[in-house]
């Protein structure tokens, strides 16, 4: 036998003057093909309820539960927001039934939503703007909602179209309001900030994320971190990849104490001209080549590596220098008498800064001990002239063909020709330049031409230096070789090291670094 369904009265939670509503609920779902909801305007297939709205079907006002009869159903009061008639929010323009909108809470004929109280004690403020009942109606450029408050009901954008999420202030709740005894306590150090809701301690936490993120402007370092430092986990890094063993990384932490408080032996590679020599002559039909002699390479360590290139080919300049005189030796670093490490190049770039050379440049960049602070040829000049020593500074620019699709930068054929001339004349004292370019530098040792293509002979700190002597010696010249055809950067600068040591007129007269002419 079919169960029969007992009919759904509704009656209104005041004093009634009409009769109560009959619903019939036996209507079959399954036949429905949708109904238009007459408060909200929705859409809804199946059933006699609205499911944005809550509101019955062919019937203005959403349902609210009553007292329970018999049949597990019962009465069902409407809310005290039906009063007959259905309105357009002034706020979010919504057709609605009821005293409030069921879309943003607006009460009808106000300035202010339902949940007004509640929110005045929340302090419903972001980033020190109101989100409801301020100034005059606007609409949003990006939903055309019209809206009262500072905040979108609908798109959450503020009046000037920038999203709330993308709003830097910081996101204020007073600290005596818990909702639900819940209390989120930013745990960010210098932060410390209370929240009673999830949703804007989550908003606060992307803030931190997003402006904590940023890359740093000037330097690839990280916060409080130095060469030993570096250096220290990069080694740490490889025993965990199980590339060193726990001996091998003791016996690295060991030598490093030796390196940074002495001579620098860890990437020196010694010979590795005397090899590239030794192959090149043995095709003097072919090539057609110029070196230096008593140049040592040194190469990245685990310490420097991503940002040491300058301090590196600085040591190569240095190491024909300290091995050209007696005299030289005994000048050059306070007459330590050898190349030392990059920690201790970064003193001696900061102590000629000290003394009144390049002014300018540490205003630019600030004390360099004990940071990753890129630096580059000028930098190197400096601690040169402080020593007495002649640093002068080229600047090459590359020549540029402009197009309607593309800027194109031609090989700078000028740096060739200076190379040309510095190594094909006759002078005993012939160091190795210093080539600097956007990001990096090398060093060039010579120039070599076997008929096909002209190559400078250069080192390069991010070859491994052993490997490289290993293969010079083998005959392998690739990692030393740079077609003319790549010296296609925007701009170049060469630093160049007269021979003789400057008097003390000179010696004042170059604490500031300029351009030396060529032409």
């Amino acid at each position: 036998m079919e169960q029969q369904v007992t009919p759904l009265t509704i009656t209104p939670n005041h004093e009634s003057i009409n009769p109560p509503i009959i619903i019939d609920l036996t209507q079959d779902e399954d036949q429905d093909n949708g109904w238009t909801c007459l408060c909200c305007t929705m859409i809804n297939t199946g059933g006699v309820m609205c499911t944005i709205c809550g509101s019955v079907k062919n019937l203005v006002g959403p349902v609210t539960n009553g007292n329970k009869g018999n049949d597990n159903r019962g009465d069902v009061d409407i809310s005290d927001v039906v009063d007959g008639g259905s309105w357009s929010c002034e706020r979010c323009s919504l057709l609605n039934c009821g005293s409030v909108c069921t879309m943003c809470g607006y009460v009808k004929g106000s300035l202010a939503t339902a949940n007004d109280s509640v929110n005045s004690s929340i302090g419903n403020v972001v980033g020190g703007m109101s989100i409801v009942g301020e100034g005059p109606q606007w609409s949003c450029k990006h939903c055309t909602m019209l809206n009262i408050g500072r905040i979108c009901v609908m798109c959450n954008r503020v009046n000037d179209g920038v999203h709330i999420n993308d709003v830097t202030e910081r996101v204020v709740v007073k600290d005596e309001v818990i909702d639900n005894g819940v209390r989120f306590v930013c745990k960010k150090i210098g932060c410390g900030s209370t929240f009673s809701s999830q949703l804007v301690y989550n908003q606060h936490k992307k803030l931190h994320k997003e402006s904590g993120s940023r890359p740093p402007q000037r330097s690839r370092r990280r916060s409080g971190e130095d060469y030993n430092a570096q250096y220290e986990r990069l080694i740490t890094h490889q025993y965990i990849k199980k590339k060193w063993s726990l001996k091998g990384v003791e016996k690295k932490l060991k030598r490093l104490k030796v390196y940074v408080q002495g001579e620098d032996t860890e990437t020196r590679a010694k010979s590795v001209l005397k090899f590239v020599d030794r192959y090149l002559s043995l095709f003097n039909n072919q090539y057609d080549y110029k070196i230096c002699k008593n140049v040592d390479f040194y190469s990245y360590s685990y310490g420097d590596r991503g940002w040491g290139c300058a301090y590196r080919n600085f040591q190569n300049l240095c190491s024909y220098i300290v091995s050209y005189s007696e005299e030289y030796k005994n000048r050059l670093f306070d007459g330590v008498g050898y190349v030392p490490c990059v920690p201790r190049l970064q003193e001696y770039l900061d102590q000629a800064w000290d003394n009144g050379f390049d002014k300018i440049g540490q205003t630019q960049l600030g004390n360099v001990s004990g940071t990753k602070l890129w630096v580059g040829a000028v930098e190197m000049a400096v601690i040169l002239r402080y020593y007495g020593f002649r640093g002068l500074i080229f600047q090459f620019d590359t020549p540029i063909h402009a197009s309607a699709l593309a800027i194109e930068y031609f090989p700078n054929t000028d740096i060739v020709q200076f190379v040309e001339e510095y190594f094909g004349q006759n002078s005993t004292f012939k160091p190795p330049l210093f080539l600097q370019f956007e990001g990096h530098s090398k060093t060039i040792v010579g120039i070599s031409n076997n008929g096909q293509q002209k190559s400078l002979l250069v080192f390069d700190p991010v070859c491994w230096s052993k490997t490289v002597l290993e293969n010079c010696r083998n005959g392998v010249l690739d990692a030393l070789l740079l077609p003319v055809e790549q010296l296609c950067h925007k701009t170049y600068q060469i630093l160049l090291v007269r021979d003789g040591i400057m008097t003390e007129y000179e010696r004042e007269s170059s604490k500031v670094v300029t351009n030396s002419a060529w032409k």
